[in-house]
């Protein structure tokens, strides 16, 4: 594996696939669920934090960071394909994240999963992510999960 980093913004055109290979991949884990989340996910909140990690010249995976208040960033559309994980990937993309979002300032990552997603929870959880209780939008959608970590 030849792991490369790129951030970019949300208009560029691997950016744009991977999200759709997310969407696919979400509607089938939650189901009508997904409708609910689908609200609060659109790019254009986020365009200029985006990260996406090559393999060569493959894109195998994506995330990006959101302002969620003036101290806050939120982590979203984290996704490595299926066939590239469990190689780390997922780990350099939201150290990357993290990094990138304390040079923006924030203090703070918080994010938000479905709990049809464990090994989301178990990701974040091993890089310092504290489970809180379901913030903002998140708090009346049921099955899901929302963490944060200190950055700074």
């Amino acid at each position: 594996m030849n792991l490369r980093i790129v951030k970019t913004n949300s208009e560029n055109p691997d950016f744009v696939m991977m999200e759709s290979e997310l969407e696919a991949e979400l509607n089938e884990r939650n189901g009508d669920l997904q409708q609910q989340y689908n609200r609060y996910d659109n790019p254009t909140s986020y365009l200029d934090t985006v990260v996406l990690a090559y393999d060569n010249d493959t894109p195998v995976g994506c995330g990006c960071f959101r302002p969620f208040d003036d101290s806050i960033a939120e982590i979203k559309r984290m996704f490595v394909r299926k066939e590239h994980r469990r190689r780390g990937i997922a780990s350099i993309i939201l150290m990357e994240l993290e990094l990138w979002a304390g040079q923006h300032d924030f203090i703070k990552l918080a994010i938000e999963n479905s709990l049809m997603q464990p090994e989301a929870k178990q990701l974040y959880a091993k890089y310092g992510y504290k489970e809180i209780p379901c913030y903002g939008q998140y708090a009346n959608i049921r099955d899901c999960f929302c963490m944060q970590k200190l950055i700074i």
